[in-house]
C-alpha cells in the first residue's frame, strides 16, 4: 500500500498546503514514533510548510538514548503547553505511528479539530474517521519506513543525524530486522545513503538491553516486580500467557517477560481513573496466527476502553475498576487465555485446511 512511498508523499504534499503544521505522535514516544515524526517534519519543511513537532508526554528512555547518540538533542518542538486551545496558528495536523486519539493524551483535541493527515501501521482507530487523508499500512513493520520511502520518492535526503534516528526507528520496531520486509531494507539503505550511521543507531538501542547497562534503578525494579507478580497460563500446547502489573515502565516490563519466555505478555500500569494495558507477542505467538492489536481490542471492548496496535505490540486504555490494577490483572488473566486459545485453534485449523486444499 504505502511501500513505494508515493502515497505518503502525496499525503504530505496535501498537508504542506496548510503551511503551519503540527506533527504529533503517541504518548511516551518510542524510537519509531520519534523517527517517523522527525522525518515527516523534514518532508514538510522541504515542501515549504512551517512544521513543528508536538509530543503529548515526551520521549521514552530509548528515544532519548537515540537522540543523544545521533547528536540531535534540540528537536524542533513546540511546548505541550502551547497545545490545544492555545495554538490557533496551527492550521493542520499530521499524526504518525498512532491510530487512536487516546494515544495522543492532551493533544487529542488538536488532532480532532484541525484538518488531519494520518500515517500509521497499526490497526485503524478513531483517528482514521477524522482524517482528511490517511495511509494506514498494517503490513508495514514500522511507521518510519513509510515516511523514509516518501522522502526517497520526493528525492529529499534528511540530515545525517536525522537519518541516523530514522535507522534507529526501523531497527527498533522491526526487532533488528527479525520482522522486517523489503520496505524496511530499502528505507534503511536510503537513510544510510543520506549519511545515516547504522552502527551508531544500533549501539544506542543496545546500550541498555544487551550490555546490561543503561537501565536505571526504577526500570530494573519494575521488570523484577513484573516477573514476581505475573500470573501465567498455557494455551495451544506450548504458548505461555503472562499477565502482570507495574507502576511504570510497562513496555520495558512486557519486553522483559517475552525475553524470559512468555509468548503473550500483558502488563497493566497507570494510576487514577484510567489504566494502560501493554501487550507484546513473541515470534511463536505470531507464527500461531495471534496479533497483539486484536488482543488489545478484545481487552478494550470487554472492559470499556479503546485499544489497538499492530501484530507484535498493542495497547489498551480502560477505566480502572474499583480494585485498581490488581483487579484488572485478575480479570484479564481469567478471560484472555481463553480468547487467545480460541483464535489460535481457529487459525491453525484454517491453515491446515488451506494446506490440504
Amino acid at each position: 500500500m504505502g511501500s513505494t512511498g508515493e502515497e505518503v508523499a502525496e499525503l504530505l504534499r496535501r498537508a504542506a498546503r496548510h503551511v503551519r503544521v503540527a506533527v504529533l505522535t503517541h504518548r511516551n514516544a518510542d524510537p519509531d514514533a520519534l523517527a517517523s515524526a522527525l522525518l515527516a517534519h523534514r518532508a514538510l519543511a522541504e515542501l515549504g510548510a512551517e512544521p513543528v513537532i508536538m509530543l503529548p508526554e515526551g520521549l521514552s528512555r530509548a528515544s532519548k538514548q537515540v537522540l543523544r547518540a545521533a547528536g540531535l538533542e534540540d528537536l524542533p518542538l513546540a511546548r505541550h503547553e502551547e497545545g490545544p486551545g492555545s495554538t490557533p496558528q496551527i492550521e493542520a495536523v499530521v499524526v504518525v505511528d498512532s491510530s487512536n486519539s487516546t494515544q495522543l493524551g492532551g493533544l487529542a483535541g488538536l488532532a480532532t479539530t484541525r484538518p488531519l493527515y494520518l500515517i500509521d501501521h497499526h490497526s485503524p482507530g478513531d483517528l482514521t474517521s477524522h482524517a482528511e487523508a490517511s495511509v494506514v499500512d498494517q503490513a508495514s513493520p514500522s511507521a518510519t519506513q513509510l515516511v523514509a520511502l516518501a522522502l526517497e520518492h520526493m528525492g529529499v535526503c534528511p540530515e545525517a543525524c536525522e537519518a541516523t534516528v530514522g535507522l534507529a526507528g526501523i531497527i527498533y520496531d522491526t526487532r533488528r530486522y527479525s520482522i522486517a520486509d523489503a520496505g524496511s531494507f530499502r528505507a534503511s539503505a536510503y537513510l544510510i545513503s543520506c549519511g545515516g550511521d547504522y552502527e551508531k543507531a544500533l549501539k544506542a538501542l543496545q546500550s541498555g538491553r544487551d550490555q546490561g547497562s543503561g537501565l536505571d534503578y526504577a526500570e530494573r525494579v519494575a521488570r523484577l516486580k513484573a516477573a514476581q507478580r505475573m500470573v501465567t497460563s498455557r494455551i495451544c500446547e506450548e504458548l505461555i500467557v503472562a499477565v502482570t502489573r507495574v507502576g511504570a515502565y510497562e513496555s520495558s516490563a512486557a519486553r522483559a517477560l517475552v525475553d524470559l519466555g512468555a509468548d503473550i505478555a500483558v502488563v497493566v500500569g497507570g494510576k487514577g481513573a484510567e489504566l494502560r494495558v501493554t501487550l507484546r507477542l513473541s515470534r511463536r505467538a505470531l507464527d500461531a496466527g495471534l496479533r497483539a492489536d486484536e488482543l488489545a481490542s478484545y481487552i478494550a471492548g470487554k472492559y470499556g476502553g479503546r485499544g489497538g496496535g499492530h501484530a507484535a505490540a498493542g495497547m489498551a486504555h480502560v477505566p480502572a475498576p474499583r480494585g485498581g490494577a490488581e483487579e484488572l490483572v485478575e480479570a484479564i488473566a481469567r478471560s484472555l487465555p481463553g480468547k487467545a486459545a480460541r483464535l489460535c485453534v481457529e487459525r491453525r485449523s484454517k491453515a491446515l485446511g488451506e494446506g490440504q486444499g
